[in-house]
Parts: structure tokens; C-alpha cells; sequence
């Protein structure tokens, strides 16, 4: 059976992926949920609080977050992004309506 290894484009392509998606903060620290091991979606929750304001919840952690922590936030107006006004209006008609 053959072994996967990747070959230098495709390193260098990953590690531009993955800078977009989990940038890191000043200090070097990644920027993202501490998600447990074996986590399904159906573990997670999200409640928004307020409107820049979310709770995220997955098996007992708890995290408070805003726009600018997701980079959800544009930096140029200071306002969120259509993600996060998509997310905190989409999710809640989710469960005034139910598709089948």
C-alpha cells in the first residue's frame, strides 16, 4: 500500500490555506475555538447575545465571541461582515421553520 506524501507546491498551498483560515494573533497564538476531540456539528451551539455578541457552546466549553474574532469584522469600516449578519439572522429562522 502506497504511502501520501506531498510535494512542495502543494506544502506551500496548504500553508497559505491554513494562515487564511486560523491566522494567528499578535504573540502566535491560533485564533480558534478549542474544539474537543471527536466533536460532531450537532455538538455545537451557537446563541447570539447581542448584535456583535455570540455564545459558542461545545461539550461544556463556553466561548464569548465578536465579529473581529472570527474576521468577520471589515477592518476599513469597523462594521461586521455579511457573514455575521447572515449567521445571527439565518440560524433563528432555522427553527421558526423547518424544511422537509
Amino acid at each position: 500500500m502506497g504511502k501520501i506524501v506531498y510535494n512542495s507546491p502543494v506544502k506551500s498551498l496548504l500553508a497559505d490555506f491554513h494562515a487564511v483560515v486560523m491566522p494567528e494573533e499578535e504573540g502566535g497564538q491560533l485564533n480558534q475555538f478549542p474544539t474537543p476531540p471527536e466533536t460532531q456539528w450537532e455538538d455545537i451551539s451557537i446563541e447570539f447575545t447581542a448584535k456583535e455578541v455570540a455564545n459558542i457552546r461545545c461539550k461544556g466549553i463556553t466561548r464569548r465571541v465578536e465579529p473581529e474574532h472570527l474576521d468577520m469584522k471589515s477592518r476599513k469600516s469597523g462594521k461586521p461582515k455579511l457573514q455575521w449578519t447572515l449567521s445571527s439572522v439565518v440560524r433563528p429562522l432555522q427553527w421558526c421553520h423547518s424544511v422537509e
